[in-house]
């Protein structure tokens, strides 16, 4: 370790022309001096590598480092080995920082003896110019509990501890002989590569603070990261198994339970950015790998029936949207408009007509934002019955509004239950033994009558 080199900037470079003159000149105008910028060009086709030369030879502090055109994450890793400062961040060449960055994060670290320290983030619109708040980098609730605190994640948050940290690390400052003692390395992978790399540092910490102040400026460029989750969509798992292993270390339950809510949103968000063509095999490497590692299939199951009060409407939406695309055998009922309690005692009366509810979920909240993608996730072949009360014409509109194209409208039912036997509405009768094989039902206003 170099005593004159406070932090070290790894930073991976591969054609990104456009934006590396903005990122480098906002590293070169930093209040903290010592300070070593390590960046990795990865065989960039464009002209990359002449602005890194340039801003180089203009600032000793800058450091080209040649790749082999192989993974951000062997960029980063090969950049590390290199790296002389106490502490060490790792930024991206396409986002910029303010100028005190370093100075604050530095001290904030060193002052507190850290491990690892988080800064607030803001988003870059490109197209519009503006920075917004990027509140998932620190969420609100991660601020209101921990703010002003010097913690260690898996003893002061275990139920949390993966919500409430964002799995990116160009936010954060670590400790180098912290990543050395634990042996930390990027994931060699097309993209996800440092999922594993935050979030196990962010377990394995036991010093952690908040650096309150926006300090990094990510810019979203939402179609290059499609493309990446299009041509590898994998790469996932592997961060996801290898921390699987990792919390094996672990027994405290809480924080295997707060990383299930987690797989199980990065499985939703995959589908979702996974195009149709190869999302049965993107499904079947979920179900194949995680499923052994992680039950959620049973986590999904037991949350769904037996919900905590601390289940946050976004992960009940999550939860909704992987049962809809990873458990189509279940029946689901969504009930708007009346209390649990009602809801639960409809459906005992109508699973004594219809044996496919007897393990049904019901839901009482308006329509949850997860719905959308939950219906768009469904398969055809699968069976989407919609029962909305006949005078609720707007409800009606809205749903079917939701609907992918490939669901059939004749198996929308605008009717009551009139009977223990048939649906009836203007002359449309169904017999129930007919929807015993149905892989889930929406149900609006609850319009259940049996007589």
């Amino acid at each position: 370790m170099d005593e004159t080199i406070a932090v070290s900037v790894v930073i991976p470079v591969y054609n990104t022309e456009k934006y590396l003159d903005q990122c480098l000149s906002s590293l070169r105008v930093q209040t903290l001096q010592e300070a070593e910028f390590l960046c990795v060009d990865d065989g960039s086709t464009d002209c990359s590598l002449e602005i890194l030369q340039r801003h180089s030879s203009e600032d000793s502090r800058i450091k080209i480092l040649a790749g082999t055109h192989q993974t951000a994450g062997a960029a980063r890793n090969r950049a590390m080995e290199m790296a002389r400062g106490e502490y060490l961040m790792f930024l991206d060449s396409d986002d910029f920082f303010e100028a005190n960055l370093l100075e604050l994060m530095y001290a904030k670290a060193k002052a507190e003896d850290l491990d690892m320290a988080v800064c607030g983030v803001s988003v870059y619109e490109e197209a519009t110019g503006r920075s917004v708040p990027a509140p998932r980098q620190i969420p609100p609730e991660l601020w209101g509990r921990m703010k002003g605190k010097v913690f260690c994640p898996r003893t002061a948050m275990p139920d949390k501890l993966f919500q409430l940290i964002a799995g990116t690390p160009w936010n954060k400052i670590w400790r180098r002989r912290f990543i050395e003692k634990h042996g930390l390395r990027y994931q060699p992978i097309e993209n996800s590569n440092d999922t594993y790399f935050t979030y196990a540092s962010f377990l394995l910490a036991d010093r952690v603070a908040l650096v309150d102040a926006v300090l990094v400026h990510w810019r979203l460029r939402s179609h290059s990261l499609t493309r990446a989750y299009h041509k590898h969509p994998l790469c996932f798992l592997d961060a996801l198994e290898s921390l699987a292993d990792l919390l094996q270390r672990f027994p405290d339950e809480r924080l295997m339970s707060s990383f299930r809510f987690v797989s199980v949103e990065l499985c939703v968000w995959r589908c979702a950015l996974t195009p149709p063509r190869v999302r049965p095999l993107v499904k079947d490497a979920i179900t194949r790998r995680l499923e052994p590692k992680l039950a959620l299939n049973a986590f999904v199951s037991d949350n769904l029936a037996h919900p905590s009060p601390s289940l946050q409407r976004d992960q009940r939406a999550f939860l909704i949207s992987y049962s809809q695309i990873f458990l189509p055998e279940r029946t689901y009922v969504l009930s708007l408009g009346l209390n649990r309690r009602q809801a639960w005692r409809t459906l005992r009366r109508l699973s004594k007509h219809l044996p496919s509810f007897t393990n049904a979920v019901v839901f009482v909240s308006d329509l949850p934002p997860g719905l959308e993608t939950a219906l768009q996730a469904q398969e055809s072949g699968q069976v989407c019955v919609l029962f909305i009360r006949r005078d609720d014409r707007e409800k009606l509109a809205e749903a079917m509004a939701l609907l992918p194209d490939f669901v059939a409208h004749e198996l929308i039912i605008p009717g009551l239950f009139s009977t223990r036997r048939y649906v009836r509405d203007e002359g449309l009768s169904l017999p129930l033994d007919q929807l015993k094989p149905m892989s889930f039902v929406t149900q609006l206003c609850m319009p259940y009558l049996l007589r």
